[in-house]
């Protein structure tokens, strides 16, 4: 236990395609927050509510993985019934290209029908779609063989596959090439998923997100708008509390006076 938790009591109300940046001075508890939400890490105390409907997924600056895994057995290792339905086809369609049997045959037309049933066409092309633009081809790689730029597309591409209505990510563009930065960037500003993140890129949440909270002295305050919104609203802040301090100071001179 803390002598005084990080944050207590706090809200968050995001709609579909609400995109929102926890910024605050480094040790406030963003990623701590962040974690919270997600699961990984349980309250000192209190307990964390989320809409069971809405699914979450969480992207952590560290990947945790196991070395042995391929990085189709790490993107897949998902609880998700769609995901789940893709990789068994993916798997059977890679098995059958050195020669299949009646059985195989068998399992293929009736995964077909069941891809068909599930509409599911679309969704593994925009996982194909997703793999390909971080550059991930050789699913067969062993997750303990990969660069710490790789680690951290393989980890990206692990949430994103995810059919969730709610994205966590803490630093998300940290290890990340110019060129993948610029597409996650289009791509979290695009999508209809609700995204609440923390990142120290000014140029990347401001084209992004469309709300700010801001976390300090153990509260947090929403600033609707993008980071460049925030900075003008928090200098007007900064104006009226210099202001009030000097008509607090002008009044306490009088009264001394008197």
């Amino acid at each position: 236990g803390r002598e005084s938790p990080l944050f207590t009591g706090v809200t968050f109300g995001m709609d579909e395609g609400d995109k929102a940046d926890i910024i605050g001075r480094n040790g406030t508890g963003k990623s701590t927050m962040l974690a919270a939400i997600a699961g990984v890490l349980q309250p000192d105390e209190g307990t964390v509510v989320i809409n069971k409907e809405c699914g979450v997924r969480f992207l952590g600056q560290n990947p945790v993985y196991n070395k042995e895994d391929t990085i189709r057995q790490h993107i897949f290792k998902s609880d998700s019934p769609k995901l789940a339905k893709i990789r068994e086809y993916e798997d059977l369609c890679l098995a059958m290209e050195k020669g299949f049997t009646d059985a195989q045959q068998k399992k293929f037309d009736s995964l077909t029908l069941e891809m068909n049933k599930g509409d599911l066409w679309n969704y593994e092309a925009q996982v194909r779609s997703i793999l390909s633009t971080l550059g991930i081809k050789d699913m067969t790689r062993r997750m303990g063989t990969l660069s710490g730029g790789m680690l951290k597309k393989v980890a990206l591409a692990q949430v994103l596959v995810e059919d969730t209505k709610l994205l966590l990510l803490d630093e998300p563009t940290n290890n990340l090439d110019i060129e993948t930065i610029y597409w996650l960037q289009n791509y979290l500003h695009d999508t209809k998923r609700s995204v609440l993140m923390v990142t120290h890129d000014r140029y990347f949440l401001d084209a992004v997100c469309n709300n700010i909270y801001e976390l300090a002295r153990n509260k947090l305050k929403l600033y609707q708008g993008n980071y460049s919104t925030y900075l003008e609203k928090k200098q007007i802040e900064a104006q009226i509390e210099e202001n009030t301090e000097r008509r607090i100071e002008s009044l306490l001179r009088v009264e001394r006076d008197w």
